[in-house]
């Protein structure tokens, strides 16, 4: 993983990220949450690939990723479930 330092320069790389992308953006989520480099929201389906887009346009040296698009009566995120 590198050296002790590196989770912590990671962890400040993707607030920045996050801080840029949520200041300019007109459709904010319902709900952020972030641990290391998981992110959990809750914003409307119809906007999430657009938000998704425009996430991954701060930072273009960074390759972001997203799995579980679909509506779920439950949703897991490190390690924990949530039902709905």
């Amino acid at each position: 993983m590198g050296p002790p330092v590196s989770s912590v320069i990671a962890n400040l790389v993707m607030e920045n990220i996050e801080i840029r992308a949520l200041e300019i953006y007109a459709n904010l989520p319902r709900l952020w949450k972030r641990y290391v480099n998981d992110t959990f929201l809750i914003m409307k389906k119809s906007k999430l690939f657009e938000f998704f887009t425009h996430v991954s346009t701060v930072e273009s040296v960074i390759q972001l990723t997203m799995k579980g698009t679909q509506i779920f009566h439950h949703a897991s995120f490190n390690h924990a479930t949530i039902n709905h």
